[in-house]
């Protein structure tokens, strides 16, 4: 395939700020599997974790098979530039607890690297690197898209975790670029009110949650499917109606079993998009 001058030249400037992080042999780049490029792949779109891990990732490692299987899938799958926000191994969940020591190192790496391939949609892998993202290139939210973590511990709400690994990075790869905050949202989850909120005896956040469902559904379209109302959740949080200092999804995580358990909301999974 012919490669254009601009992407020779990022190519380029990434395989030398890789051999430059490779000379520590404690840290780690994604490695190339062809036709994936990893951290020398030039965009335009960036897919971040939080840390490399301690354990080996050979070829044949199913995690490893599934993540670069799914880019192998996608057509830009072998441009897309695969980084960590720290470059280091370390434990499992270590960047989940404590930033390290030498935190503004991998920042400015990470800054280098942004500033090489400029990309276009900017994905998160686990809650750990969005926040990192967030907190310290804030810049970069309308580009953003937050997606579990091939490692995310499976749970009853979450039985198959590679399944859904596989559907929310596909969707973040395509989704239009408002969509692209939305994600992680299930497409087969929808959410009607059933009756109002008594707004007394209501945390202010919870009523702004409640009203978004019911000023977004009428009697004709009764239902609002998660992706939507994550999109609506996400601009309430900008306009400064959702006041809040965590991640909006994360408040609307807290108060849905409530709104469920009380009666005022119902959530229903659509066959047709399981």
């Amino acid at each position: 395939m012919r490669v254009s001058r601009e992407l020779r030249e990022k190519i380029t400037a990434l395989r030398t700020l890789e051999r430059r992080i490779r000379a520590n042999p404690e840290w780690w780049t994604f490695e190339r599997e062809y036709p994936i490029r990893g951290f020398s792949g030039p965009g335009p779109y960036m897919i971040v974790g939080d840390q490399p891990s301690e354990s080996p990732w050979p070829p044949c490692h199913p995690n490893r098979l599934l993540f670069y299987g799914i880019l192998k899938a996608w057509p830009l799958g072998y441009s897309a530039h695969l980084t960590d926000v720290i470059k280091r191994h370390g434990p499992g969940s270590e960047s989940a607890r404590a930033e390290p020591a030498d935190m503004p190192v991998h920042l400015d790496i990470l800054r280098t690297e942004l500033e090489i391939v400029q990309p276009t949609r900017i994905i998160a892998l686990g809650g750990t690197a969005e926040r990192y993202l967030r907190k310290y290139f804030p810049e970069l939210e309308p580009r953003m898209a937050g997606i579990i973590h091939w490692g995310k511990r499976a749970t009853d709400e979450l039985p198959d975790v590679p399944a859904e690994f596989r559907r929310q990075l596909r969707r973040a790869l395509t989704c239009t670029q408002r969509e692209v905050v939305s994600a992680r949202a299930r497409p087969s989850v929808k959410y009607e009110v059933l009756k109002p909120l008594a707004g007394g005896r209501c945390p202010r956040q919870m009523q702004v949650l409640h009203g978004t469902i019911a000023n977004n559904t009428s009697v004709l379209n009764p239902d609002l499917a998660e992706p939507d109302l994550m999109l609506l959740v996400f601009e309430a949080a900008r306009s400064g109606a959702l006041r809040t200092r965590q991640h909006p999804w994360r408040i609307w995580q807290y108060y849905r079993p409530r709104l469920i358990e009380e009666g005022y909301i119902s959530e229903t999974m659509d066959a047709a998009h399981t």
